[in-house]
């Protein structure tokens, strides 16, 4: 988060706004720090684990490529315990709808 100027202290919906605001595209258009800022701001919405931030991060997807993910490809990279597949699923889908909704179109 200090990358992107934000606060190190606040309300969630504060450093979501921030963060939003940083932002000068869609998430289509962020770079794979984007993701994980934004990842790190909802782990506790998707009850997604250190462990799997750390497999996400990793790998370096940009806004496309998380946005594009797979089951298979979740489990590829070796997210196994089916929660924590199914929670990065809900992560990627909350994205694309974030997204589409505050740059439709």
């Amino acid at each position: 988060l200090k990358s992107l100027d934000l606060p190190l202290t606040g309300t969630r919906e504060v450093l979501r706004s921030r963060l939003l605001e940083k932002a000068s595209q869609d998430a289509a258009g962020w770079d794979s720090k984007s993701v994980m800022s934004w990842l790190q701001i909802q782990a506790s919405d998707f009850h997604l684990k250190p462990e799997t931030l750390v497999l996400l991060s990793q790998n370096e997807f940009d806004g496309p490529g998380f946005m594009s993910l797979t089951r298979g490809e979740i489990k590829e990279i070796g997210v196994t315990p089916l929660g924590q597949v199914k929670n990065v699923i809900r992560a990627v889908e909350a994205l694309k709808t974030e997204s589409a909704l505050l740059f439709p179109g």
